[in-house]
């Protein structure tokens, strides 16, 4: 079975995408769809994807879009090499779920812990994941609604998701945020301090689609990201009159 996408510049997105209205095709060899005068239509869905690039080792992840497997992480991670002892968990509340490889019955390896227990994973946490092996998890869903999403910060750390589908200016990003002194974020590796008078400043410049963050806050409060975030990206064009005196 075959599966189509379509990258959309002016949003930054992979969308699934239907082939004269199917969404799969079985694949026949030397078959031809289509003709001259009778092409072959592809057509674009709502259903964007998402990449998400886990490392060997720990990854901080979030996920911007809903896929439909989120309930079951077996279901989810089924194309992924996983081994005994990979971990994935999360915070507020603290849940944790451990992977376990039964090479004489591979019918009984698979994930439990609290994450399994609990509904499974959402776009409204963010993840440390450890593997033993880097490899891509694909998944694919609506994207997630900035006019409805929030999430509650609490006065000191937070595992903050970043559900935007692009990479954002941090200065963009957290524009939201009622900010303070001493207030401070970081990634696996980049980090950044916010000053009332000169903004965020430090190493960590971008946030970036797919990564997760840890967030400290001096006042507890509701997030959210602006909605203009996730809209498509289009040009100005200038009347004629503009652009010759320019």
């Amino acid at each position: 079975d075959i599966l189509f996408y379509i990258w959309d510049a002016s949003d930054g997105k992979l969308k699934e995408t239907t082939l004269d209205d199917n969404s799969i095709i079985s694949f026949l060899a030397d078959n031809l769809i289509g003709t001259y005068t009778s092409p072959a239509i592809f057509k674009n869905t709502a259903i964007t994807g998402q990449q998400i690039l886990l490392n060997q080792g720990w990854t901080w992840t979030s996920f911007n879009v809903s896929d439909a497997r989120f309930a079951s992480l077996n279901a989810l991670t089924k194309g992924l090499i996983l081994g005994t002892s990979d971990l994935i968990q999360s915070n507020a509340p603290a849940l944790f779920d451990a992977y376990q490889n039964n090479s004489l019955n591979p019918a009984g390896s698979g994930w439990s812990g609290t994450v399994s227990t609990n509904g499974g994973v959402s776009n409204n946490k963010m993840y440390k994941i450890k593997l033993a092996a880097a490899q891509k998890l694909n998944i694919k869903g609506m994207p997630v609604d900035l006019n409805t999403w929030y999430f509650d910060l609490v006065q000191n750390w937070n595992w903050l998701p970043f559900v935007v589908s692009k990479n954002v200016s941090i200065g963009d990003a957290l524009a939201n945020l009622n900010a303070s002194d001493g207030d401070f974020i970081k990634s696996q590796s980049l980090f950044a301090i916010y000053s009332s008078s000169i903004g965020w400043k430090g190493s960590l410049t971008y946030l970036k689609a797919s990564e997760g963050y840890m967030i400290k806050i001096g006042t507890a409060q509701r997030f959210t990201y602006p909605q203009y975030l996730n809209q498509k990206t289009s040009k100005i064009s200038l009347p004629k009159s503009a652009r010759l005196s320019g």
